[in-house]
């Protein structure tokens, strides 16, 4: 991909000490199928730039893989979101599908750490939530995919 998607840069303070750090995220891939879109994310310590970039692979970023602020705490952490097939027992009707699963990680001592007291977040695909995939980078600047209320406590058991 080229273009002015292909490169992206967000300033934000991930790690709580009150000065941004660079996240560079770079295109890399596109599934067949959902149409998933990988990058590589890279934070950058502009205040030491002797410090390696610290990288790692996401899909869906600034759609489901998103910074988010965590209430009571400095810094924005990173809710690492894919694309997952499983079975939730509350979908029993249903039967197995394909789930957007979340993990909150925050950056401590220049790595991604998981928050231990969260626990994942995982929607099903439905159509509308398929139809919202569309515009998600723009509307998760008034609600998160993750806290929209068909979104659940819990990833589903893998089939």
């Amino acid at each position: 991909m080229m273009g002015p998607q292909a490169l992206q840069v967000t300033k934000a303070d991930l790690d709580g000490d009150g000065k941004p750090e660079w996240l560079l995220a770079q295109f890399q891939a596109q599934s067949n199928g959902l149409g998933v879109p990988y990058r590589r994310l890279c934070v950058l310590w502009p205040a030491d730039p002797r410090q390696a970039p610290l990288c790692r692979e996401v899909s869906e970023w600034q759609s489901l893989t998103v910074l988010v602020h965590e209430a009571g705490r400095a810094g924005c952490s990173l809710m690492d979101s894919s694309w997952q097939n499983g079975r939730d027992a509350r979908d029993k009707p249903r039967g197995p599908g394909t789930y957007a699963v979340g993990h909150v990680l925050r950056l401590q001592g220049h790595h991604w750490q998981p928050v231990q007291d969260r626990a994942a977040v995982s929607r099903r695909l439905l159509d509308d939530f398929m139809i919202e995939r569309e515009t998600l980078p723009q509307s998760n600047a008034q609600r998160l995919w993750y806290q929209h209320p068909d979104a659940r406590v819990g990833a589903p058991a893998r089939r």
